[in-house]
């Protein structure tokens, strides 16, 4: 069952192969088994079906600064703290990079170049 990008809180769980990567599960699932992946035909992210042995399934994560003391509290009172911050989430299968887009575009995956629009910063609420 694919569908669309609904929700905008995910986790991340790592795959467990020596090679550090990992799957993006939405948080919204209660089923616990949807995760992010993406078309071949034109990049576009989306939530799909768990099958281990997809690689666009599998995702690597490089950030600029792990930063796991510094706590923040949203406009929605919602306390927790900063993981890391400036991070480049990047395709194992075709090496693109995650880009936020304009709301109609949403998320897709690009050509890395380490623009503002591939950074993201990771939070845990508490």
């Amino acid at each position: 069952m694919t569908q669309n990008l609904t929700s905008p809180d995910f986790r991340f769980e790592q795959t467990g192969s020596p090679d550090v990567h990992y799957i993006i599960k939405e948080v919204s699932t209660t089923s616990n088994d949807l995760v992010v992946s993406f078309s071949n035909a034109d990049g576009s992210l989306m939530v799909d079906d768990i099958v281990e042995s997809k690689d666009r399934q599998q995702w690597n994560v490089q950030c600029s600064n792990c930063d796991a003391g510094r706590t923040w509290t949203t406009s929605y009172d919602s306390a927790g703290y900063f993981a890391a911050m400036g991070c480049q989430i990047i395709s194992i299968n075709s090496g693109f990079c995650v880009k936020a887009s304009d709301a109609a575009e949403g998320l897709m995956l690009v050509d890395c170049d380490g623009s503002d629009s591939q950074n993201f910063n990771f939070f845990v609420t508490v």
